[in-house]
């Protein structure tokens, strides 16, 4: 009994372990994301448009939507990428798209002391 105990506790570590490593990467993202674009709420808002949008499978059978878009200051171009919230269902993901087309106009935030910073900015 003792020997079926230390396995399956072993294959718990194991299997915890893998489960952080695994979700490191999306942890670390999301925390250098916070910190680049801290303060966005007060930066300046221009009209941008949507250029280009994809549906991405992740990995766990998740999906996203990818939205490129570009936008003008100072009569130079820029350009950014927002990817979504991941979903379960590709149909989730699709609805997203489908309400950015490519051409659509788009409001984007200007990052305060660089331009090539933004952010999509999508209504609630």
């Amino acid at each position: 009994m003792s020997f079926v105990l230390r396995n399956a506790a072993l294959g718990l570590l194991i299997f915890a372990a893998l489960y952080v490593i695994a979700a490191v990467p999306d942890y670390w993202r999301a925390l250098l994301r916070h910190i680049r674009y801290r303060g966005s709420a007060n930066w300046p808002i221009r009209q941008g448009t949507i250029t280009a949008q994809q549906i991405v499978t992740l990995r766990g059978r998740r999906f996203q939507a990818v939205l490129m878009y570009s936008y003008n200051v100072d009569g130079r171009m820029y350009s950014g990428v927002y990817r979504s919230q991941r979903f379960a269902a590709v149909a989730d993901a699709e609805r997203l798209a489908a309400k950015y087309p490519v051409g659509a106009a788009a409001m984007v935030r200007i990052g305060l002391r660089r331009a090539g910073d933004s952010l999509l900015v999508l209504p609630e």
